[in-house]
């Protein structure tokens, strides 16, 4: 072979590699590793009525209502529950709770609340309905080996 042959087929290689290359990187970046609906952790609000039952509100967008109003994305059928009584606003990894100017206040760990920054593992009343914001899977998973 002389050497412009061998030049061209190297150079040849070259480009297909990098091709193949860039080719795996945009996969790899959007679709292969990207989490499925089901396997994403979101937050999720337990909310648990005056006689102890428990009802689970996972929390997929980035804003939630909470109220007695059947609209809301959280509805809670408690008569001292207003109809539009809080608000869940949700970014990155931060949950924020926003009282509506609920007749009977929005509760965050006891303490009467505006606004504040939620936790997981915190507890939520409103009205007299207690709540508690956990990691959806993370928290079925942990439940399910322990």
């Amino acid at each position: 072979m002389t050497n412009w042959s061998t030049l061209i087929l190297v150079f040849g290689a070259l480009l297909l590699l990098i091709g193949v290359g860039a080719a795996v990187l945009l996969a790899r970046r959007w679709t292969p590793h990207m989490k499925t609906d089901k396997q994403l952790d979101y937050p999720c609000l337990i909310v648990s009525d005056p006689r102890g039952k428990r009802k689970r509100f996972s929390i997929k967008r980035r804003e939630a209502t909470v109220g007695r109003d059947p609209s809301n994305d959280i509805c809670i059928p408690d008569h001292l529950v207003s109809k539009f009584h809080a608000k869940l606003l949700v970014s990155n990894q931060s949950v924020t709770v926003i009282d509506l100017d609920s007749v009977n206040r929005t509760r965050l760990n006891g303490q009467v609340v505006t606004h504040a920054a939620v936790r997981y593992g915190d507890e939520l009343q409103f009205a007299r309905v207690k709540c508690q914001l956990v990691l959806t899977d993370r928290e079925r998973r942990s439940s399910i080996i322990a």
